[in-house]
């Protein structure tokens, strides 16, 4: 289901992203995953590096670096234009990300952004808990970005010492 721009012009990713309840923000890097681990990871966990029943990719590093609200501001604006951003991106590409902005709050992951910057995509997902426990309210599958989107992440990933 890929959600970017309705009939109106809204884009409803900003949307359900500028109505998240968190409490932190966290920049997680996932080290020495291979082609075959993300595969193996993914016939368990769908394509993301962390699934709604909070199996994170194995290779997960310890280490995790908090968002400042100023830089989480920078990628709600992000997050607002990336479907007008023209894609620089291969379609085909290899979607190996190695970084995950988490969201949470609680202690309990709400949504990810998982990007890959070989293949210049990334994907997201929004996370709703009910009494039945977890599911998704809102996906975007692995998507190309565009370059104002891939030299923010770029930047923000520098900024954070994760490559």
């Amino acid at each position: 289901m890929l959600m970017t721009y309705d009939s109106m012009g809204q884009n409803r990713t900003y949307k359900y992203f500028s109505e998240l309840q968190y409490d932190m923000v966290k920049l997680y890097q996932f080290n020495g995953e291979t082609e075959f681990d993300f595969i193996a990871h993914n016939m368990l966990c769908d394509t993301s590096l962390i699934d709604v029943q909070d199996n994170w990719a194995h290779s997960v590093s310890k280490e995790n670096k908090l968002i400042s609200s100023k830089d989480i501001a920078e990628l709600f604006s992000v997050i607002k234009i990336f479907g007008k951003d023209k894609s620089t991106g291969d379609p085909k590409g290899c979607y190996i990300p190695r970084v995950s902005i988490v969201f949470f709050k609680k202690d309990d992951v709400i949504a990810h952004i998982d990007v890959c910057l070989e293949c210049n995509k990334f994907m997201l997902e929004i996370f709703e808990r009910n009494l039945k426990g977890k599911k998704i309210k809102f996906y975007i599958e692995p998507s190309t970005m565009g370059n104002k989107t891939r030299i923010f992440f770029k930047k923000m990933f520098v900024k954070y010492g994760v490559s």
